[in-house]
């Protein structure tokens, strides 16, 4: 009986992909694939990268939100740092997440809460560890970014910050009803699964509530994320390969 919601599950993860990405990474959504880990520009407490001078590169301004600029450094370490993404990069979908990331945490600082617990940031940090595979290949990426550990440490303290914020300020307004989970189990979920006796709705019903949930705080985020991009002075400028 306990491995009943398992399809719904299944079904879920499929599914992930289609979530926005500060949403999709649930310890918390944002950190991988382009968050907060390489979101602000030039932190006092950051850690220097290999002198631009000895790479023989200077490094190149990707956008520009209200006055602070975005490097291709950035974007380049926040494709690093999701090795999911690493076989079929999306450069400019980076871009776009470091913009969001940028503006949430601005936000998230205007409504200070408390900081998140040494238990969070270490399980999100090894949830951080685990998608590399090896801890040579965890190690490898960082030395190949310029960055240490207790710099990577801090950026996931700041994320699990906005996730706390988006948590505090749109999980009380997410609603599912009873008619959209039984539409889940009809529409989405029995025709993914494989043939044979399916699970009756009662089993898998906490599971599709939950996916339902995340859906629509995945709706009411991204809403307030347009919101956001709206109000403020954005420039976008060509990334390698781009035409002006």
């Amino acid at each position: 009986a306990a491995a009943a919601p398992r399809p719904a599950e299944r079904a879920s993860r499929r599914r992930a992909r289609l979530l926005p990405r500060w949403r999709r990474f649930r310890l918390p959504g944002f950190l991988l694939g382009g968050g907060l880990l390489a979101s602000a520009a030039a932190p006092a407490n950051a850690v220097p990268r290999m002198p631009l001078q000895q790479t023989g590169l200077l490094d190149r301004v990707v956008a520009v939100v209200d006055g602070a600029p975005i490097t291709l450094s950035e974007v380049e370490e926040a494709v690093a740092l999701d090795p999911a993404s690493a076989a079929f990069p999306d450069l400019r979908g980076a871009v776009e997440n470091l913009i969001a990331a940028r503006l949430m945490e601005r936000e998230a600082r205007r409504y200070p809460a408390d900081p998140p617990t040494p238990d969070e940031a270490e399980a999100t940090f090894r949830a951080l560890m685990e998608r590399f595979g090896t801890m040579d290949g965890y190690r490898d990426t960082l030395l190949r970014l310029g960055i240490r550990e207790d710099y990577l440490r801090r950026r996931i303290e700041r994320e699990l910050v906005v996730d706390r914020y988006l948590e505090r300020r749109f999980r009380p307004l997410v609603q599912v009803s009873q008619q959209q989970v039984q539409e889940y189990y009809r529409e989405v979920l029995l025709p993914d699964l494989p043939p044979g006796a399916p699970p009756p709705l009662e089993r898998v019903e906490d599971s599709i509530r939950r996916i339902l949930e995340e859906r629509d705080l995945n709706r009411r985020i991204s809403a307030w994320v347009d919101e956001l991009k709206g109000a403020a002075e954005i420039v976008r400028l060509p990334l390698p390969g781009e035409s002006r």
